[in-house]
């Protein structure tokens, strides 16, 4: 019986002996795509795995020939779609990133099995150019002044074309977006039309037009309240006349200067660069369209309501949508 034991042992020890001996594995770079300024795509292969489990498979690249492990590395992963009709997958695939633009790079793909690791040949490969980034202009952040006004309206800081509180700004006909050389019945766009109140209608507010969603010009209410809940005190802030208006709620305040007026061509008008009683009258456009029917006459749509001041007082008006008027913005 012991005999038979050492015959079977014999047997298996002899089959064992003429077993496959192990080697390194062969393997290829199949291909780099889809190449764009900072990524590559790799596909690889494990064409003989060296009769040893593969342990590991990826790519390695640089921008020198023959990357090793010892440059940048991914490892692969097996793609179901590509497999050959064989037990164990053979193709594998990674992507690569961070590259820099216009560059060229090698890569190899490896394997690695217990008798170590193999790699495929170079593939080369440039990354594309860069592409240029719009530039983004910056959203211009206009001030405003929370007053603590009923309504929650805040008023802006300056006037539409200033930059500070007592500049003077630029002056616009009612309805109109855009300022011009003469203000006249003739070329006022809003007159004879019906245009209801126009506030916060981009085509007819120029403040939204100029500044932007959530600022409007002011509404006759929003003067109103203006008027009746703050202190309204003639003064001047670097040699420019205006009230400073300062709210009866939290003392905030704002400074709205005497910028005048356009009602002519700019060579034949009074005053400072073509406007008339500048630091002396302010005048100021609401969107509140005046209708002549409140007086028992006909509605020509030709008129709308403003505030205007001097050092005599302040008070709402009505006037012709033809003059060019300052305009303070306000935002909800």
């Amino acid at each position: 019986m012991r005999k038979h034991f050492l015959l079977i042992a014999l047997i298996c020890s002899i089959f064992v002996a003429c077993g496959p001996k192990p080697e390194l594995p062969t393997v290829a770079t199949v291909a780099v795509d889809y190449i764009t300024e900072n990524s590559a795509s790799c596909a690889g292969e494990v064409v003989d795995d060296g009769n040893a489990d593969i342990i590991t498979q990826g790519f390695c690249w640089s921008t020198e020939q023959n990357p090793t492990l010892h440059d940048n590395v991914v490892e692969g992963g097996y793609t179901e779609l590509l497999q050959r009709e064989k037990a164990a997958p053979v193709y594998f695939s990674a992507d690569l990133s961070g590259l820099l633009p216009s560059t060229e790079y090698y890569v190899r793909a490896y394997a690695t099995n217990s008798e170590g690791t193999a790699y495929g040949e170079n593939i080369n490969f440039v990354t594309l150019e860069a592409t240029p980034e719009e530039p983004i202009e910056p959203e211009t952040q206009y001030e405003y002044v929370d007053l603590g006004l009923p309504s929650g309206v805040k008023w802006a800081a300056y006037n539409v074309g200033a930059t500070t509180p007592e500049g003077y700004g630029e002056h616009y006909a009612w309805g109109e977006i855009e300022t011009k050389e003469t203000y006249e019945s003739s070329n006022c766009s809003s007159y004879y039309k019906d245009l209801g109140d126009i506030s916060g209608k981009p085509e007819y507010d120029v403040a939204t037009s100029k500044w932007g969603e959530g600022w409007r010009t002011p509404t006759l209410a929003d003067i109103y309240e203006l008027v009746t809940q703050c202190q309204w005190i003639l003064t001047e802030v670097n040699g420019v006349s205006g009230f400073n208006v300062v709210s009866n709620v939290n003392g905030n305040h704002i400074f709205i200067p005497a910028a005048g007026f356009r009602s002519k061509p700019a060579e034949d008008a009074a005053g400072v660069d073509g406007a008339l009683d500048q630091g002396k009258w302010g005048y100021y456009w609401t969107t509140t369209p005046y209708s002549e029917e409140l007086e028992g006459g006909k509605n020509t749509n030709t008129r709308a309501c403003f505030l205007t001041f001097s050092s005599g007082g302040y008070m709402t008006d009505q006037g012709l949508r033809r003059s060019g008027f300052s305009i303070r913005p306000v935002r909800d």
